[in-house]
């Protein structure tokens, strides 16, 4: 629709930018004809935009000139930030679907001038992390529950894993990771991170409790996955890749690289891995095309294992 379109050039251009006609039309994913169109019917319509000529020259809103308009909520500015990890299927698992659709719908009326706190605040408690882990596809039945606690600051009692006992969850957090989510909370007084699909049961205590104001959701995140990984068991290999094996092995969970340069047409790769039985499991994934293992002798030796066994099993 074209008042889809005009809004969304408003709204790029409302963060003080210079954008070309072909930069918008690029974002846009229309011509750029058609982006010259409607700015053209913009400044028709009352809206000081003007083109720049020259070097680094394209279209912007006359300094000072604010838009604004009515009806966008809290929520509405929480489902659009979260819509940013580029998946509807956030909203599904929070149980906020509907919601998320119907936000869209009221988009074309929305965006106040003092929503900038909001969409801090949506920060502090909701943290995507995109980095490639395993995927899993698991039962998540209290997310929705958790995801009311964190936003409201209800304390909880919670039931994890095959612990009997319950324990107070203080929610500070959730963190979106791959397709696994995480809550993160105060447990005792210490800082703690529980899998949402591992929680067994929850309940409100009827109690509210105050966010600390110097904790960052993002922050810590980082520091725990960091920790995590350090504790981890290391072995190390070095190995010659071809740059697509190179890429499919930094994917893997686990396998940290340590070093990489060129080496002709392949790269040279020193990394550390979880376990020796781990980098046998890695390597086989690899498959043997561009992959060569150099050291330690001890890792050859069980491909050389691994690989005779699966010819047995395979071959005539």
């Amino acid at each position: 629709m074209r008042a889809d379109r005009m809004l969304s050039i408003l709204f790029a251009l409302q963060q003080g930018a210079t954008l070309t006609v072909r930069e918008l039309a690029a974002k846009l994913e229309v011509s750029t004809r058609t982006v010259t169109r409607d700015l053209e019917a913009l400044a028709g319509s009352g809206v000081p935009v003007y083109a720049e000529r020259g070097y680094g020259g394209g279209w912007r809103l006359a300094e000072g000139f604010r838009a604004r308009f009515n009806g966008l909520k809290r929520d509405d500015v929480e489902r659009l930030l979260l819509s940013q990890s580029g998946s509807a299927r956030l909203f599904a698992e929070l149980g906020r679907e509907r919601e998320f659709r119907e936000t869209w719908d009221r988009l074309l009326h929305a965006a106040s001038a003092g929503n900038g706190s909001n969409a801090s605040t949506v920060r502090e408690r909701i943290h995507i992390d995109g980095a490639g882990w395993r995927e899993s596809f698991e039962s998540l039945p209290h997310l929705p529950a958790l995801y009311d606690a964190v936003w409201n600051g209800w304390a909880l009692r919670i039931r994890y894993g095959r612990d009997d006992a319950e324990r107070e969850l203080l929610p500070y957090g959730l963190v979106a990771k791959g397709n696994a989510w995480y809550v993160v909370g105060s447990t005792g007084g210490a800082l703690r991170t529980y899998r949402v699909s591992r929680v067994e049961s929850l309940r409100e205590t009827g109690e509210t409790f105050e966010r600390p104001p110097d904790f960052d959701l993002e922050t810590y995140w980082t520091s725990s996955i960091r920790t995590f990984r350090e504790r981890l068991p290391k072995y190390a290999a070095r190995l010659l890749l071809t740059r697509p094996a190179y890429e499919r092995l930094k994917a893997m969970r686990y396998a940290s690289v340590e070093e990489a340069e060129p080496a002709g047409e392949r790269i040279a790769v020193a990394m550390n891995l979880e376990t020796m039985e781990y980098a046998v499991e890695c390597l086989l994934r690899l498959g043997g095309e561009g992959v060569e293992l150099l050291e330690p002798a001890e890792l050859r030796e069980a491909m050389r294992t691994a690989t005779r066994r699966l010819a047995e099993a395979y071959g005539s």
